[in-house]
């Protein structure tokens, strides 16, 4: 039986008044918190989980983008609220023709944490830097050739074969940061500086690393030589905080500022009684996706599990899972990097047509990896009864991530499906392409193969010219799209309940869980 968006929108209402009430007495007043000067410019924030490492060039997750981009800047980033390229440390590039040179003009009176000049050689012991330590971001420097510095403001990178996605890559979040040499000199050691950066840092970034007690708090302190506007946070105090419901109290005393992720949508109520709070949905390249496991004789046609994703009523389901806040996928990509007429993707509900495609008795099993919201889990619980009622058995249950990376190591015995959000690198189609649908994808959890798809993405990556390479990557989106394997349903925003008295509140699409804590202030 199908569960009315309006019942479930009630059951939201209820659940967040009665958690209104019982944070305090007085839902639309809040205790004197930001009263004095000194504590009106400290932010603070919390974490649902310890960050792995603040140092750029190791840290390759989501918990922890907040640090990472307040202490380092990378040459290039994105638009605010945008996926547009616009200039960083780089003020501008040119692209030779062949696709083969980046020449990066860099901008001027730029100084370290560490109280150095920037240059061309920073930058250039950064890249190398980069692919010294060798963790999960060094691919995206893997074709470079060399770099040169004709001068100091002009950096130069020479790939070996071009890459279609490099600049996406100068302004990913785990894009190549660069570091000074209070941090790549002054403490090297013998790791490249890499056991000093686990605690300091040493970035061009609006804020510095004062404090790294992990398991407890993080502290950045203003950059003083930051080459942009002053931060109105003099400090900001990232909590570790694993419990929401302590989030959701200290968000309500006003002892949090902003709830960065993971905020149940049935709690909104909550957020609403107070109107010292406020609510902020921005769009995100997060995307909800099945994976189909296409090793389980189940699965093996691509005629059944296009019928498994249909008997979903994928339409109903996102609405009733996410209300207003995420939208029904209409491409194989993330929102805005494909343009739906070149790669168009419909879930239609037939159900009399979607039951006659199934075979008969058929028998799934589903699971999904717990998240702080829950809503992975009431997706799950949706999803096995929009497939019940088209006849399909399922047994749900929940599991653990680094349980789901092993699953390649014996897929016949792996479950049937599996649900997942997960964001690309970068605002390009080939950093989902290549992480997904590529047989050697880091999150092709059930091992998807098909030759002409790896085929297309390579050649997208290696075209020069941009039409021809979106061309491949259209090609590639369709071929995928057509083994219903791994299929994104949902472009799903980023919700964020956060004290009303911030201004300047600036979000970015392609980095997940991120605000611009430099530009960020407090009336």
């Amino acid at each position: 039986m199908h569960i009315s968006t309006k019942s479930i929108l009630a059951s939201f209402l209820a659940v967040g008044m009665i958690l209104a009430g019982a944070i305090g007495s007085s839902a639309n007043s809040r205790p004197a918190r930001h009263t004095g000067a000194s504590a009106n410019n400290v932010l603070h924030l919390a974490y649902f989980q310890d960050m792995s490492t603040p140092d750029p060039d190791i840290f390759y997750d989501i918990e922890g983008n907040t640090v990472t981009q307040s202490l380092y800047d990378g040459l290039m980033q994105y638009r605010p609220d945008s996926t547009q390229i616009v200039g960083s440390l780089a003020t501008s590039y040119v692209v030779s023709a062949n696709g083969l040179r980046y020449t990066f003009h860099l901008r001027s009176g730029v100084k370290f944490a560490g109280g150095a000049s920037m240059s061309s050689q920073s930058v250039k012991a950064s890249f190398l830097r980069r692919t010294a330590v060798n963790q999960g971001p060094a691919y995206m420097l893997a074709d470079v050739a060399r770099y040169l510095t004709p001068n100091r403001a002009t950096f130069v990178v020479v790939l070996k074969k071009p890459v279609s996605a490099f600049i996406s890559y100068m302004a990913s979040t785990w894009g190549p940061k660069v570091i000074g040499s209070t941090a790549l000199v002054t403490h090297a050691g013998k790791d490249h500086a890499q056991t000093w950066l686990k605690t300091h840092s040493d970035g061009t970034g609006a804020y510095s690393l004062t404090s790294f007690q992990r398991g407890q708090q993080y502290t950045l302190t203003r950059n003083p030589h930051y080459w942009g506007h002053t931060p109105f946070f003099r400090q900001v105090q990232i909590k570790i905080l694993p419990d929401f419901s302590s989030q959701l109290l200290r968000l309500n005393k006003g002892d949090l500022d902003v709830v960065l992720h993971g905020f149940p949508l049935a709690d909104l109520a909550a957020v609403h009684a107070n109107n010292a709070l406020t609510v902020r949905t921005f769009s995100s390249l997060d995307t909800g996706a099945v994976y189909l496991n296409t090793h389980r004789s189940e699965l093996q046609r691509a005629s059944v599990r296009k019928a498994v994703i249909l008997a979903m009523d994928v339409p109903t389901l996102i609405r009733e899972v996410y209300s207003n806040t995420a939208s029904v996928a209409n491409t194989p990509y993330p929102f805005h990097l494909m343009n739906p007429a070149m790669a168009p993707v419909s879930f239609s509900y037939n159900l009399p047509a979607i039951k006659k495609a199934l075979p008969h008795n058929l028998s799934l099993s589903l699971v999904y990896s717990q998240d702080a919201s829950g809503v992975v889990q009431r997706e799950a619980d949706l999803v096995r009864q929009h497939l019940q009622t088209a006849g399909i058995t399922v047994n749900e249950r929940q599991v653990q991530l680094p349980v789901v990376y092993n699953y390649i190591k014996n897929l016949k015995s792996a479950p049937d499906l599996y649900l997942s959000t997960p964001a690309p690198d970068a605002a390009n189609p080939d950093t989902w392409a290549r992480i997904v649908w590529h047989s050697q994808g880091a999150l092709n959890f059930f091992n998807y193969s098909n030759p002409a798809v790896d085929a297309g993405m390579d050649q997208g990556l290696r075209e020069a010219n941009a039409a021809k390479s979106t061309a491949d990557y259209a090609r590639v989106g369709r071929l995928a799209g057509a083994d219903w394997a791994v299929v994104p349903i949902s472009y799903v925003q980023d919700v964020m309940p956060l004290q009303a008295n911030l201004t300047n509140v600036l979000h970015y699409p392609a980095y997940p869980w991120y605000l611009n804590l430099g530009a960020l202030k407090r009336k």
